[in-house]
C-alpha cells in the first residue's frame, strides 16, 4: 500500500491530474474520482507484479546496473 500512496505523491500536478480535473467539469467528479483512483490502482498492481515477474527471470545485479545506469543517464539529462 505504500508504493501507491508514493505513486499518488509523486504524480501531483502532472498532465493526468489536471485532464481529470477537467473531466470532473463536465462530468460527475465523484464517478471521475472513483475512475481515476481505479486506474491508478490497477497500474500499480500492474507494476509491482510485472517487477515481480522480472526480478524472478533477471539476475538482481543485473537489475541493479541498468538501474544505476539509467539513473546516472537521466541526471545527465537534467544537466542538458
Amino acid at each position: 500500500m505504500s508504493g501507491f500512496w508514493l505513486i499518488l505523491v509523486a504524480e501531483m500536478g502532472d498532465k493526468t491530474q489536471l485532464a481529470a480535473a477537467l473531466f470532473a467539469t463536465q462530468y460527475n467528479p465523484l464517478l471521475v474520482f472513483v475512475g481515476v483512483m481505479l486506474a491508478l490502482f490497477i497500474l500499480s498492481v500492474m507494476a509491482v507484479y510485472l517487477g515481480k515477474i522480472i526480478m524472478d527471470k533477471v539476475d538482481k545485479r543485473t537489475i541493479s546496473t541498468i538501474a544505476g545506469i539509467m539513473f546516472i543517464l537521466i541526471g545527465a539529462s537534467f544537466f542538458l
